[in-house]
């Protein structure tokens, strides 16, 4: 059977081919995890210096215009729930 050939590497070590396929599907297994998870952190680190840029822009308005602070308030954090709910969305579906 093919799968039980053994296979001589460059290292000299006799490895059979079927052991080097399956060692081929973990690293295409492995290379899939860390894309998905660099690809997560990449989304969770762009969301966190969109709210930091949203609180300052916030900050600077209502010292601008004091009176509008309850109303800036409450855009701010309706759109941050909804950045948070995408970032929920983008790790669900990747997990």
């Amino acid at each position: 059977m093919s799968n039980t050939l053994p296979v001589r590497r460059n290292s000299g070590v006799v490895v059979r081919a079927s052991t080097l396929r399956a060692i081929r599907q973990v690293d295409a297994a492995v290379r899939t995890e860390q894309a998905m998870l660099s690809g997560q952190a990449r989304v969770g680190l762009w969301a966190m210096q969109e709210a930091m840029d949203l609180k300052a822009v916030q900050h600077e308005l209502e010292q601008l215009n004091p009176d509008a602070t309850e109303v800036l308030a409450i855009l701010a954090n309706t759109t941050l729930r909804c950045m948070t709910r995408i970032v929920e969305r983008f790790g669900q579906e990747s997990c």
